[in-house]
């Protein structure tokens, strides 16, 4: 007896899909690795949707990474890509609205957190201190946010690299009062 067309292309499509689900589960609670828990269990990180959806940015390396210390790194490393974007973003509305120039020092964010190596040393000796950059980063944000306000304007690319600039430094600042001082 012979299939129809439509039975056998929905088992075909039945099968593409369980093959797909096999090689790319999508993320359970179960496999949220370390990030899930800094976001869920942080007073620091007070939106959990938001805190994962940094998860969107780097799936493999924030999913591979084995301790704090790698998560904190590749967190580091996103959040230094995305400061730079906002930058640029910065340096396109001065260049179109004059008025903006005032904005120049209150939110430039490009290695806000200082430079990768110094950042990664500073988690394996002394997080406690280095804390200080992810705070340094949240009043910048603050203070860039209260200058747009100022200047009676609304740029929603900077915008989102204040909201972003917030997530990250808020996820390290959780992944560094996770991290036992050093002896």
């Amino acid at each position: 007896m012979a299939s129809s067309p439509s039975l056998n292309h929905a088992l075909f499509l039945s099968t593409i899909s369980l093959f797909l689900l096999v090689q790319f589960p999508l993320p359970t609670t179960a496999n949220l690795g370390l990030l899930g828990g800094i976001c869920k269990n942080s007073a620091v990180v007070a939106d959990y949707s938001l805190c994962m959806q940094v998860l969107e940015t780097n799936p493999h390396a924030i999913l591979s990474a084995k301790n704090l210390l790698e998560l904190g790194t590749v967190i580091f490393r996103i959040a230094d890509a995305k400061m730079t974007e906002a930058d640029k973003h910065l340096k396109d509305l001065i260049k179109t609205n004059p008025k903006a120039i005032s904005l120049e020092e209150t939110c430039t964010f490009s290695h806000l957190f200082g430079i990768e190596k110094d950042f990664v040393q500073g988690m394996k000796k002394d997080p406690k201190s280095t804390s200080y950059d992810t705070m340094v980063a949240l009043d910048t944000a603050r203070y860039c946010e209260s200058g747009l306000a100022g200047l009676g304007l609304k740029v929603p690319s900077i915008e989102a690299g204040i909201r972003d600039i917030r997530t990250f430094s808020n996820i390290l600042t959780a992944i560094l009062d996770s991290l036992p001082m050093p002896n």
